[in-house]
């Protein structure tokens, strides 16, 4: 879903599925800065639907009523913040963004989804080591994977990687989320200003 969010730049959908403490920017090659730069904070994030609730209309709840939680709810992160991420609808250009989402709303769209299923593969720590050995080192080997993204093999896909890539992933429990990567670097989306 961060792939595909990504490919059509909308930033609080992407943000929504990385880490609370943000996105750590890894190296493509070489090893772990000894001072590595700070987590990209994640910014924006959409809202999620809680499974079987449906959408309601007219006055929303106020922020006193508290939501229950049933044991399928999701909780929405409250640490994320709510402002409108201000790439494009704010003409702000690539790179004049500083939050994860405002980064990903800023970059043009790229044809993510219509990707063949072998441009992604899960691999273990110790797998990625060999490609990425910087990553691998970053990585907790007992809770963390790694999405490798690869560029379509049969022909270039315009804004799409021209060699291999990564995401960690972070698994606590059921949840997933985000922690950090190379692949933004790979496609050439400035983490910072």
């Amino acid at each position: 879903d961060f792939a595909l969010a990504l490919g059509e730049a909308q930033g609080p959908r992407a943000a929504a599925r990385v880490d609370a403490v943000g996105y750590q920017a890894l190296p493509l090659s070489g090893e772990l800065p000894e001072r590595p730069a700070r987590a990209i904070p994640r910014g924006a994030v959409a809202k999620e639907p809680v499974p079987g609730q449906k959408p309601r209309a007219g006055k929303s709840r106020s922020r006193s009523g508290a939501p229950e939680k049933g044991k399928d709810s999701e909780s929405v992160d409250s640490s994320a913040s709510e402002a409108r991420p201000t790439g494009k609808a704010s003409g702000a250009g690539p790179g004049a963004a500083g939050t994860l989402s405002e980064i990903i709303s800023a970059h043009l769209q790229i044809e993510v989804a219509g990707l063949p299923a072998e441009c992604a593969a899960v691999v273990e720590r110790e797998k990625l080591r060999d490609e990425f050995p910087a990553v691998a080192t970053w990585m907790l080997g007992m809770e963390d994977l790694a999405v490798v993204f690869r560029p379509r093999p049969s022909e270039h896909v315009a804004g799409w990687l021209t060699h291999d890539a990564c995401l960690v992933v972070r698994l606590r429990g059921e949840r997933a989320t985000i922690v950090g990567g190379n692949l933004l670097e790979a496609l050439g989306i400035p983490a910072r200003r």
